[in-house]
């Protein structure tokens, strides 16, 4: 599986990744990435033709970057769009808006490697560092 600034972590009952960026957008985007490529493994390389907006608020980073993974969980399970472009604005550290492109599953041959239920908070740590940000996060499987 192609690397997109991500790692997979082991866990017994979830299975994580540890996430770079070189900014907290950056993180988002790359988050979401490993959270889809755990999913669905390789990502098509197809042009996106399903738009949709994003809406987040939290008290913190860690809870931005759960509620917006949970969000696109929602749209591949209930909206069956595969997110696959993001255009992420965080504001204020607790305000996250997103445009979002995606496929529409249903026109894909998609087979899932694993089912990813939501994102937790399990160990959810996120770190400023010198050259960006670094985070990691457990998904419920």
């Amino acid at each position: 599986m192609k690397s997109h600034g991500f790692e997979v972590l082991d866990h017994t009952a979830d299975i994580g990744i540890r996430v770079r960026g070189s900014s907290i957008v950056n993180l988002f985007e790359n988050a979401a990435l490993g959270m889809l490529s755990l999913w669905f493994g390789e990502l098509p390389n197809a042009p996106a033709e399903e738009e949709t907006s994003l809406e987040v608020s939290a008290m913190d980073h860690e809870q931005l970057l759960v509620r917006f993974l949970n969000e696109l969980v929602y749209l591949v399970d209930f909206k069956k769009i595969l997110p696959l472009q993001f255009a992420i604005r965080v504001e204020n550290g607790i305000s996250l808006l997103a445009s979002v492109k995606g496929i529409d599953l249903r026109k894909l041959e998609l087979v899932p490697l694993t089912y990813v239920k939501a994102a937790t908070y399990h160990q959810l740590k996120i770190k400023e560092e010198s050259d960006g940000f670094t985070a990691e996060i457990y998904f419920d499987v």
